[in-house]
């Protein structure tokens, strides 16, 4: 995506990730909660960067020998 000239990387919602990670969205919500997954907040919503979900991914796939979500 670009907007006036620059790169603009893409951002989800809880939603959106939950649809990335084909999790329910309180899997996502316990991911938050427990502080396993890169976010920032915007406003009173947190908010993931799809660079930052894709490094946490591969971290985590080698970290458990392929399983992402091994202790939700």
């Amino acid at each position: 995506m670009e907007a006036n000239g620059q790169n603009m990387e893409e951002i989800f919602d809880k939603e959106g990730l939950a649809a990335l990670l084909k999790v329910e969205p309180k899997t996502v919500n316990y991911l938050v909660y427990t502080g396993q997954v890169p976010r920032f907040k915007c406003g009173r919503e947190y908010r993931f960067l799809k660079s930052e979900i894709l490094k946490w991914i591969h971290r985590r796939m080698k970290e458990n020998r392929g399983s992402l979500l091994e202790d939700c």
